[in-house]
């Protein structure tokens, strides 16, 4: 069985993945919504060559968090969602995963246990839908999300990876 770093196995808790280009100013308020989540174990930040760095962003806002990994993308011209989630999903450590977009809050309990409790049963990968404007926010296992290969890096534009 796997470890990380902590000696935790992947199934404890939740890894957070989610990918941001030029938006850095969001990625507070979320951040800091999403460590006060109990199951939180880790949030994986892609920064997809960002004007200003995220990881400079936080730290100067005051997020100092071991849990928080964010990984640089150098040299994109635009943002390409599918292949950033891919690699924040490739880098999570943990077996369950809520993959998220950088303006969603954690404030909506029941919306969070919609995804949380099939995901924790093991029932496959689950999309919020309740409400027409909430996309962007799923949970899945690492090895189901990789077993189909991820998401479609040939797609192009906005939000057909979904």
């Amino acid at each position: 069985m796997l470890l990380t770093d902590h000696n935790t196995t992947l199934e404890d808790g939740y890894s957070v993945a989610t990918a941001v280009m030029n938006r850095a100013s969001r990625v507070v308020r979320c951040l800091k919504s999403w460590l006060e989540w109990e199951q939180c174990k880790e949030i994986v930040v892609i920064d997809w060559s960002s004007r200003f760095l995220v990881q400079n962003v936080i730290k100067n806002r005051g997020i100092n968090d071991d849990r928080v990994k964010i990984i640089r993308k150098h040299n994109q011209k635009f943002f390409s969602r599918s292949k950033a989630w891919n690699l924040a999903i490739e880098n999570c450590s943990r077996e369950k995963i809520l993959r998220i977009d950088i303006d969603y809050v954690l404030k909506d309990q029941e919306i969070l246990n919609s995804v949380v409790s099939p995901v924790d049963s093991n029932r496959g990968f689950v999309s919020v839908r309740k409400n027409a404007n909430l996309k962007g926010f799923c949970g899945f296992r690492q090895k189901d999300f990789l077993g189909v290969l991820g998401y479609n890096e040939d797609l192009e534009g906005w939000g057909y990876e979904d």
